[in-house]
């Protein structure tokens, strides 16, 4: 599997029956970066993320994988290969374990018995869920559900991590775990992207932030910046909202 060195969006354009939900937009994240999307809900965040993953497709513009030789990923498997999905509300199998929900995941990759092997349980100690680990998924609390499926995302080892709203509805000790995990993807050079509601969490963690809105690319704020500029931006996130509220 190639290294991914950067994600691209170049004019990026989608439709939902001629209506326009996302418009022109352009970002570049490189490895070893965390970017945030920030907005109210319905402005798009979760369909650009969607789009990213290769889960549904854009309409006009590019999106562009570039490995470490700045040759772009032309193919749909090794797209595919390349990034990992974890939705707003954990996915699996009924039938398995945390354990084989993981294991199985990893040989739809197409990884070997052995590996996937190896690999279910580097995640399930990197993850902190050896205790569970023969426990099925419904008796997880939300925080380690979360946590069960970034193991699951990781398990074929990608270049990108796609997370949307990975931290709603957990306590401040479940959120600051989850968030630690991010850290280190980041440290291990991975891509990361998610969404969140959260200013002072894309504070905390964001390399750069992008405020969405009506479907654009409404404001781009550095994240060693999101302090000092948080009153320009609360004003602006209240702004969004209110517009939100208004137009129901």
């Amino acid at each position: 599997m190639s290294d991914i060195s950067r994600i691209e969006f170049s004019n990026v354009c989608k439709y939902h029956k001629k209506k326009l939900i996302l418009n022109s937009i352009n970002f570049s994240v490189q490895r070893g970066e965390i970017a945030t999307f920030l907005g109210a809900n319905g402005a798009g965040k979760t369909t650009l993320l969607s789009i990213a993953a290769n889960l549904i497709s854009h309409d006009k513009g590019t999106v562009t994988l570039y490995d470490n030789c700045e040759k772009n990923i032309d193919t749909i498997t090794q797209y595919r290969k390349n990034i990992a999905f974890c939705p707003s509300r954990a996915i699996f199998d009924e039938r398995f374990d945390i354990y084989y929900n993981i294991f199985y995941t990893a040989l739809k990759y197409g990884l070997s018995k052995n590996v996937a092997h190896a690999n279910t349980e580097h995640f399930i100690k990197k993850l902190d869920l050896i205790e569970y680990k023969h426990s099925h998924p419904s008796v997880l609390s939300f925080g380690y559900l979360q946590r069960f499926s970034i193991a699951k995302a990781l398990v074929h080892k990608p270049s990108i991590i796609i997370l949307d709203e990975p931290t709603v509805g957990l306590d401040f000790l479940a959120k600051k775990n989850l968030h630690n995990i991010m850290l280190s993807l980041k440290q291990e050079g991975k891509i990361v992207l998610l969404t969140t509601h959260d200013l002072e969490e894309a504070g905390n963690i964001s390399d750069t932030l992008y405020i969405i809105k009506d479907g654009h690319i409404a404001h781009k704020c550095a994240g060693k910046d999101i302090a000092s500029e948080s009153k320009k931006l609360e004003t602006l996130i209240e702004d969004i909202l209110k517009e939100e509220s208004n137009a129901r």
